[in-house]
């Protein structure tokens, strides 16, 4: 029996334009969602834009403005929550590359207090208009405990859905530096705000002010892909999975990359860590019925998680079609899909990502399935293809190799559709 899982892995920055603000005349006024991964530069460290094609289905996005009036910095906890704004994703590209990513156009008035100077983050959201009502973000009382929840609706549906969605940070762009003000980036990569000070001994409203930014797919993807399903006593197959997360901090170091100096830079959220923020049972996550060529295809989403998660494939049969030693009709049998060898990312693509629990770590590798204990684990813009024959998939015993591939993209055969 060969069962192939193949490991499709990006890793992505927040903000791949780290031209100081001073720096910056025209032109960098959009906030850019992507569906690829920009490349990165291992002597550098630099990341520059996707040269890749990428799928983004946003439609909407959602920008939250943290803020601190004060010239002294104290601690990324000090910014609180001021309002939010809510804009339209164009559908049009803007790139000439082939790219498919989606772009939108913010603009937002402040007044610079020459006394005090003032500290904005601005995280932002995107997100389709079908997905909006699967998940809730709560602004907490300061920027560092922004959160997101799936919503009981959400948790409820069955099969339950995890919506796709994209996150990142974004700053304001000033065509010219005013006379006498200071736009301090230093603390862009490890706090994700900004400092604007207008020198002198009165203020200066900043009209219509244009955002720029960077956001990235923050969800993993699993793929079940089968080959030869015997469809004459296959009636529809499900996959459940166990510790489905449910929750995500929206303030982090899941994308931290190249040392302390950068928290979050790829992306910058929480992963769950306990069983606590998962689901407290073994969830539908996907099903099918659609056999078309002798094939079968199901997948979900999944929000980034330490805990890790067994996958089952549960094969309802049709009535009569199979029979137990005593002549008695199998309506269904569970499989637990358990690959026998372990995959791992590695180099640059492990290097992205920051984990709290040692024992998701093989030396500097990170464990993304676990031969150990079964378990998969979900990573920010990581997907995971387990493709096999049926046969191979729904056994007793399955005897199983893996393939671990890792490619510039999480767009190859994303046209799956979730049911």
């Amino acid at each position: 029996m060969l069962l192939s899982l193949v490991l499709l892995l990006t890793a992505c920055s927040s903000d791949v334009d780290n031209t100081p603000l001073q720096d910056v005349q025209t032109g960098d006024d959009v906030i850019v969602i992507s569906g690829g991964r920009p490349s990165l530069g291992a002597a550098t460290r630099t990341v520059t834009p996707p040269a890749l094609p990428g799928i983004c289905q946003a439609d909407r996005m959602k920008i939250w403005v943290y803020y601190k009036d004060k010239y002294a910095w104290g601690d990324p906890s000090d910014l609180t929550y001021k309002e939010n704004m809510e804009l339209t994703v164009s559908n049009t590209n803007r790139a000439t590359n082939g790219s498919v990513d989606r772009w939108a156009k913010q603009k937002y008035t402040y007044t610079s207090d020459a006394a005090t100077g003032n500290h904005f983050a601005m995280p932002a959201l995107a997100y389709t208009s079908t997905d909006a009502a699967k998940f809730e973000v709560s602004t907490g009382s300061n920027y560092t405990l922004m959160s997101l929840q799936l919503t009981a609706a959400a948790l409820a549906a069955s099969p339950m859905v995890t919506p796709e969605l994209f996150f990142g940070r974004t700053k304001f762009t000033h065509p010219v530096n005013p006379s006498g003000s200071y736009f301090d980036n230093g603390k862009w990569l490890d706090e994700g705000r900004n400092y604007y000070y207008q020198y002198g001994l009165s203020s200066r409203t900043y009209t219509d002010v244009p955002i720029s930014g960077h956001l990235y797919r923050i969800v993993s993807q699993i793929n079940v892909n089968m080959t030869d399903v015997p469809t004459e006593v296959v009636d529809h197959l499900e996959l459940y999975m166990t510790n489905v997360p449910k929750q995500l901090g929206l303030y982090g170091t899941h994308g931290n990359v190249y040392g302390s100096d950068d928290i979050g830079r790829f992306y910058p959220v929480t992963a769950v860590t306990t069983i606590s923020g998962c689901i407290d049972s073994n969830t539908l996550v996907a099903t099918t019925n659609d056999f078309t060529g002798d094939e079968a295809h199901m997948s979900l989403f999944l929000l980034p998680s330490e805990v890790g998660g067994e996958l089952t494939l549960r094969v309802h049969y049709k009535p009569g079609a199979v029979k137990d030693n005593m002549g008695n009709d199998v309506l269904q049998r569970d499989y637990v899909i358990q690959p026998g060898k372990s995959a791992l990312m590695t180099g640059d693509d492990a290097d992205v990502y920051s984990v709290s629990d040692a024992s998701l770590r093989s030396g500097s590798d990170l464990y993304v399935y676990n031969s150990t204990n079964h378990k998969f684990y979900s990573y920010a813009n990581v997907r995971v293809n387990i493709n096999g024959k049926y046969e191979n998939v729904a056994a007793e015993e399955q005897d199983v190799d893996i393939n671990l591939e890792v490619e510039p993209g999480y767009e190859r055969e994303h046209s799956i559709t979730i049911k």
